[in-house]
């Protein structure tokens, strides 16, 4: 797991014994060979070295592997409730960000059991992402979204039209300078706070 993500995880485990689950997207990590990696991440280099932005043939890849993800989702969150653990059989916060707020969006806007979510470095594309749009004119949950202001893949503008479009009567817009790569640290933190606001605690934390 992504070493930001990893220690947000054990935090929400070891202090609010929040149930936390992560996989691998499809054709990611240890879903795809050494050479698979190495060639989607000069892909990803490639288009963050470009002007335009993610778009064309690497989107379109991008949006199929969101699509064969969220059955995958469903599955492992039915799995996870099934255990008979402190923490698996409440509500469920999503946090997804790039390919991962792909995923989210048209899994989260379709699954009554997910409460609310964060999304971020995602964006709209006009005539390439019709479903993405579809899907977040349906959100109902809160939802925090997450921009950085000099993007290299994602354009202001495709993530601003992304977060107009989400359909959610509470959402938030936190936007902050840098590149793809350059979230704040104090973004991450902050999550915390607010699945605590919208799914509650499982004990005080310290």
């Amino acid at each position: 797991m992504f070493a930001p993500f990893a220690a947000s995880a054990r935090r929400y485990a070891r202090d609010l014994e929040y149930a936390v689950v992560a996989i691998d997207a499809p054709s990611h990590g240890a879903r795809a060979t050494p050479d698979e990696n190495a060639r989607f991440a000069e892909n990803f280099r490639r288009q963050m070295a470009s002007s335009g932005g993610l778009g064309g043939e690497a989107l379109k890849i991008m949006v199929q592997l969101a699509a064969q993800a969220g059955p995958e989702w469903r599955a492992l969150i039915d799995e996870v409730q099934s255990l008979d653990f402190v923490g698996t059989r409440g509500p469920v916060a999503y946090i997804g960000l790039s390919l991962g707020a792909m995923i989210g969006i048209p899994l989260v806007a379709s699954e009554p059991r997910i409460r609310a979510a964060i999304f971020g470095l995602a964006g709209l594309r006009e005539g390439e992402t019709p479903a993405l749009e579809a899907a977040a004119r349906q959100l109902a949950v809160p939802v925090e979204f997450l921009a950085q202001w000099d993007d290299e893949l994602v354009p202001r503008a495709d993530a601003m039209a992304l977060f107009d479009a989400i359909g959610s009567a509470e959402k938030t817009l936190h936007a902050n300078p840098g590149g793809h790569g350059g979230v704040p640290m104090f973004e991450r933190h902050g999550w915390i706070q607010f699945v605590i606001r919208h799914l509650g605690t499982v004990t005080v934390p310290s």
